[in-house]
């Protein structure tokens, strides 16, 4: 009687020991794939986003660049504070305004916006600068809002990728 009770609680234990193991280990690959590209995680390993109404009072405000990738960058630039990257958000439309350091110019971009789900589409109407080779472009992305942070991910072979944080109003 008494072998039958430890070996019942061998086995107890031994499971504990196996989920616990197998909890730990899933939540250090989380944790890395976070570290290795946060916009991709929070974009399609969490929740989707609320509802579009919900999704676009979110985003209304004033947004500026924390960290990109390109086709040029395998990883995520991380931008100094207050580094002239401004993206503005009504319930309709969009404006972002950049401030080349070096010389000084100003380039910007506007146009409408679309929404359904998490996929954001912007409709680029106007530029100026370097942004005009844009301009009737429709680029697509894949959103999210947490809190002040606002995650942009391309969809159809668009390897952009933007981290946004609120500017306090």
């Amino acid at each position: 009687m008494a072998w039958t009770k430890a070996k019942t609680a061998m086995v107890g234990a031994g499971v504990l020991l196996f989920v616990g193991t197998t909890m730990l280990v899933v939540k250090l690959r989380a944790s890395a794939a976070n570290k290795k590209d946060p916009v991709a995680y929070k974009v399609l390993h969490e929740r989707p986003a609320q509802n579009e109404v919900e999704l676009r009072g979110q985003m209304v405000g004033v947004w500026e660049l924390v960290a990109f990738k390109s086709r040029q960058a395998n990883k995520l630039i991380y931008l100094p504070p207050n580094n002239n990257n401004l993206k503005i958000f009504t319930e309709t439309n969009w404006s972002i305004i950049s401030r080349d350091a070096d010389s000084n110019v100003i380039y910007s971009a506007s146009g409408s916006y679309t929404l359904k789900g998490n996929f954001y589409t912007e409709t680029i109407e106007s530029a100026t600068g370097q942004m005009i080779q844009y301009l009737h472009m429709r680029p697509r992305f894949r959103i999210r809002v947490d809190g002040d942070k606002y995650y942009q991910m391309g969809v159809n072979q668009s390897p952009l990728e933007e981290i946004w944080q609120r500017v306090p109003q």
